[in-house]
């Protein structure tokens, strides 16, 4: 049998704050099963690491060639677009 983990100790492993812990069960928010004994409460590893790995996302690969008829709001212009514009304004001049 692993050690049990504290609120701290699991705390620390996340980077998280052990107030957060405290208040995630509190509010019931998502975490893993908990072990409650006497006052402490404290985590299996096992529960743990089940419970990161149901909260890893598979990443998208990044499209090399996005679509370039997609419609840009309005705003900065890019620095292709201002090249472009500044070579259209000297071949006009």
């Amino acid at each position: 049998m692993q050690d049990l983990l504290s609120v701290a100790a699991r705390a620390e492993r996340l980077g998280v704050a052990a107030r957060t812990i405290y208040n995630r069960r509190h509010e019931g928010l998502d975490l893993p099963p908990a072990i409650e004994i006497g006052s402490r409460v404290l985590f299996d590893p096992v529960d743990v690491q089940a419970w990161l790995d149901k909260k890893k996302q598979p990443t998208a690969p990044l499209d090399p060639h996005p679509d370039t008829n997609v419609k840009r709001r309005a705003g900065r212009p890019t620095k292709a677009e201002s090249l472009a514009r500044r070579k259209a304004a000297q071949e006009g001049a």
